[in-house]
């Protein structure tokens, strides 16, 4: 029995190996695609951590990303508070009920709140202003 690409490819998916060393494990094993691929994990040839590799990448991206993009909370051109995100989320998802009470009595003091990142920002009391002025254009008198 000879050894085809279908046999290659499936294996080359599963261990995620290359072409060369599928064919290699294929041949050494009589075409067994069971037997290629302990074959090939006794040999530590395969690459089946790659899912977690990708996970660690992402979850360092994240962290990173976390740090970067701050919370701020300021009254004209002073800054009250500015944290990382990485620290702020989860202090508000464990204090719940106070932050949301803090945050909003903050805005009705005046105080202004923005995330920000190294190149951009986002002004948080800008988006409840245009919410505001949209709601009050609709509002149309009754007669």
């Amino acid at each position: 029995m000879s050894i085809n690409i279908e046999q290659i490819d499936l294996l080359r998916k599963r261990a995620n190996v290359s072409y060369e060393e599928a064919k290699k494990a294929l041949e050494n094993n009589n075409n067994d695609l069971v037997e290629a691929l302990i074959y090939l994990e006794q040999n530590q040839k395969t690459k089946f951590n790659s899912n977690s590799s990708t996970f660690k990448v992402k979850l360092k991206s994240l962290l990173k990303k976390s740090i970067d993009h701050k919370f701020l909370l300021y009254k004209e051109s002073e800054v009250i508070v500015k944290l990382p995100l990485l620290i702020f989320v989860p202090l508000v998802i464990c204090t719940a009920p106070i932050s949301i009470i803090a945050l909003v009595v903050a805005l009705i003091s005046g105080l202004k709140i923005k995330f920000t990142k190294k190149d951009s920002e986002i002004d948080f009391n800008g988006m409840i202003s245009k919410i505001n002025t949209a709601f009050d254009s609709t509002e149309k008198p009754v007669n």
